[in-house]
Formats: C-alpha cells, sequence, structure tokens
C-alpha cells in the first residue's frame, strides 16, 4: 500500500508546475531512507517494476508510464497473442515486461542482455510479475561467437541504459570494462522457437552485427523488426 501511495504522490508532483525537479529527489528520499528498498510501481501496460532512483529507465516508468514511447507504440500496434519476441538489448525489461502481457500465456518473449547489473534487475522485475512465458539470457547477440568487453557508461542518470560493445564518449571515464559472451542468433540451437514475429533491437552501435548473425533466422522467419 505504501508503494501505491508513493507513485501516486510521485506522479501528482509531474503535473504540477515545477514539481518534476522534485519528484525525482522525493523518489530518491524514499527508496533510501524511507523505505530502503526500491519502490514498487504499476505501469499502464499491465505490469510491475522494481524502481530505484538510480535508473533512467525505471524512473520514467514509474512517473510517466513510458519510457521510449515510439517503442512502446509500436510493439502495442505489432504484438499479438502467441506471439514471439526477440528483445535484443533488454537493459530492465521495459520492452520485456509490456510484450509479455502482449503476447500472454501462449507467446513467448526471449530477452538478451549481457550487463551484469541491468541483467539482474531484469530478472527480478520478470520475477515480480511471474511471467513464464519470458526466457532471458546474459549474453550479447552479434555476428559471431566470441567473447568481447562491454564498455559501461561513466557513471550518471543514464549508466544504465548505455552499456555497449562498442565504445564512444559516453564510456570515457566510465568503469572498466566487463567480459561479456557474445552469440549468434542463427546459431541458437535447442529451445530456438518455432517462429518469431518481432525483433526488438537496442543495442548501441552493435545492430549491424545482431542482424549480420541473424540472417538466416530472418530470411527463415520474416519478422517485423524495430530498432532503437
Amino acid at each position: 500500500m505504501l508503494d501505491v501511495t508513493a507513485q501516486r504522490l510521485l506522479r501528482t508532483l509531474t503535473r504540477v508546475k515545477g514539481g518534476t525537479s522534485l519528484a525525482r529527489p522525493l523518489l530518491r528520499f524514499l527508496t533510501r531512507v524511507v523505505l530502503r528498498r526500491d519502490l514498487i510501481c504499476q505501469v499502464a501496460g499491465g505490469f510491475r517494476v522494481h524502481v530505484s532512483a538510480d535508473s533512467l529507465i525505471e524512473t520514467h516508468l514509474c512517473l510517466y508510464d513510458r519510457f521510449e514511447p515510439d517503442v512502446q507504440t509500436f510493439l502495442a500496434h505489432t504484438l499479438r497473442s502467441n506471439h514471439v519476441l526477440l528483445d535484443v538489448g533488454a537493459n530492465i525489461g521495459c520492452f520485456t515486461l509490456q510484450a509479455a502481457v502482449l503476447v500472454g500465456s501462449s507467446g513467448h518473449v526471449f530477452g538478451f542482455e549481457p550487463a551484469p547489473g541491468a541483467f539482474k534487475r531484469l530478472s527480478r522485475n520478470v520475477e515480480l510479475n511471474r511471467f513464464p512465458q519470458v526466457h532471458l539470457f546474459d549474453v550479447a547477440c552479434g555476428r559471431k561467437a566470441e567473447s568481447k568487453p562491454l564498455f559501461r557508461a561513466s557513471p550518471g542518470e543514464f549508466s544504465d541504459a548505455l552499456g555497449s560493445l562498442y565504445p564512444s564518449d559516453w564510456h570515457d571515464g566510465g568503469p572498466e570494462a566487463c567480459s561479456v559472451q557474445v552469440r549468434r542468433l542463427d546459431d541458437w540451437g535447442d529451445g530456438q522457437p518455432a517462429r518469431v514475429d518481432v525483433m526488438k533491437i537496442d543495442v548501441e552501435g552493435a545492430e549491424l552485427d545482431v542482424l549480420l548473425g541473424a540472417t538466416e533466422t530472418i530470411a527463415r522467419h520474416r519478422p517485423a523488426i524495430v530498432m532503437e
């Protein structure tokens, strides 16, 4: 009940002139001092998320019910019951969770997220919602099977959303890269779905690598593809 009340207060602040600048500090105070844990928020798409004030994605979902609304709208208009989605670069699960609601128990969502911190939060969010139709893999997708460094962004409000196999200005001075496993979608093997209806790809500069490692999958299934 406390989580519901806190979320209502935070959203009310965002609708008041000047209130948006107060909402995030209040969220930080609530999670660190009052609750001493993540806030659990309900999102309009029909799912819940653990919310940390340090996460840009989770904060936006909590305060505004949206993150990258163009992608959310695309999925809402495209996915149907029993469809299969590949979420490449699932992060904390914003689109994985939305898709799980849309495809229902007869569909499947496969989420790929190599960043250890993001994968941990992704797993917690899927567990929170009890979505058996979601299957998670802590690997990156690319053009060949290998181990590669994953560069994390410098600390800040965007740091949870900008891990990349290709470093950029966002990563200057950031934490040291961690080594992650890269796999081709075409080499999936056991457990590969019989159909793929939609692919969502958001991998911070490695999108071409994902496509080159999935040419057979794309040719076989002809999925709709959305890239951010």
